[in-house]
């Protein structure tokens, strides 16, 4: 199905049913205070006790700093 995820973590100890929330770019300013964007995407589980999984991707035209030196900013400005 479109949007449905399978996580597995190490010992697997089974897969964990999730959908796909919210796929976006995100505008932020990096650590220097420049202009930046990223990929985010929110996968929320279907089980309310599992915890959602949000994953940043770096853009290959990003005009400004790595996401991974602004990873703070970009957290607290997810939605």
């Amino acid at each position: 199905m479109l949007g449905e995820l399978l996580l597995c973590v190490y010992p697997c100890a089974g897969a964990t049913s999730m959908h796909l929330a919210s796929d976006y770019i995100h505008s932020y300013k990096d650590a220097g205070g420049s202009a930046a964007r990223c990929r985010v995407r929110i996968y929320l589980p279907d089980n309310v006790r599992d915890a959602p999984v949000v994953i940043c991707s770096e853009l290959p035209n990003n005009p400004g700093g790595s996401i991974t030196d602004s990873a703070e900013v970009i957290a607290a400005g997810a939605q």
